[in-house]
């Protein structure tokens, strides 16, 4: 029976490589069937799909081996209005009603166009 290495933890990621391969996993709602997959013992991200040719040097067993792991899609990380209440809770609490109201109306794209909603420090008054 063959052993498995062992993983390291520490394994380094090029974060941008996993951007790209989370904004190109997240791409399947436009019709593409996009996988990427990050080896735990290198850290090269590989990406898979129908409309592309596999990469040069892309192990075949990327879908069904243990040494990588798939990149989640935007959605399945969950890191919509729940997140952000959480975040405005813990960091912001005398904002938070003011940012629950924006966030229920839909306004995401508002809070982030409007970044002065929430003051990161106070303004400096002229002496």
């Amino acid at each position: 029976m063959e052993e498995t290495p062992e993983v390291s933890a520490t394994t380094p990621v090029s974060l941008e490589g996993l951007l790209e391969a989370l904004e190109y996993v997240s791409s399947v709602g436009f019709g593409v069937d996009a996988a990427a997959y990050v080896s735990r013992d290198t850290g090269s991200v590989y990406f898979v799909g129908t409309d592309m040719e596999p990469e040069d040097g892309a192990p075949e067993d990327l879908e069904s081996s243990d040494r990588y792991v798939a990149v989640p899609s935007k959605p399945e990380l969950d890191l919509g209005k729940r997140v952000a209440l959480r975040f405005a809770e813990a960091q912001l609490p005398e904002q938070y009603e003011r940012i629950r109201g924006h966030l229920k109306k839909g306004a995401i794209t508002y809070v982030k166009a409007r970044r002065s909603l929430i003051p990161l420090s106070a303004p400096s008054v002229g002496a």
